[in-house]
């Protein structure tokens, strides 16, 4: 993985970056992906708090965010995600940005 931005490359972020690579050649409707992660977020880890964020990450997204050769990529301000989440923004920008690498 070369090192491009202001994170340390790492192991998991070079699987993580081969993973969002492999998901850009297969088009997943938005509704698709949120019901797969909803099912199975319990048993990946996820908690309701995970899933609150990801839910609010995701209505930010697009239809055409999840065709095939895209990513959905949000940016989301702090004070809207502690808004919607109830998080402090410690919690909810910390959660953000460990939930995307």
């Amino acid at each position: 993985m070369k090192h491009t931005g202001w994170r340390k490359p790492t192991p998991g972020l070079g699987v993580a970056e081969q993973l969002a690579q492999a998901g850009e050649r297969v088009a997943v409707p938005k509704t698709r992906a949120f019901v797969v992660v909803k099912r199975v977020g319990a048993h990946i880890g996820l908690k309701g708090g995970d899933m609150m964020l990801l839910d609010t990450l995701g209505a930010f997204t697009q239809a055409q965010d999840w065709e095939e050769g895209q990513r959905p990529i949000v940016w989301a301000s702090n004070a809207y995600l502690m808004e919607q989440t109830g998080f402090p923004r410690s919690s909810a920008t910390r959660g953000a940005l460990l939930r995307s690498a």
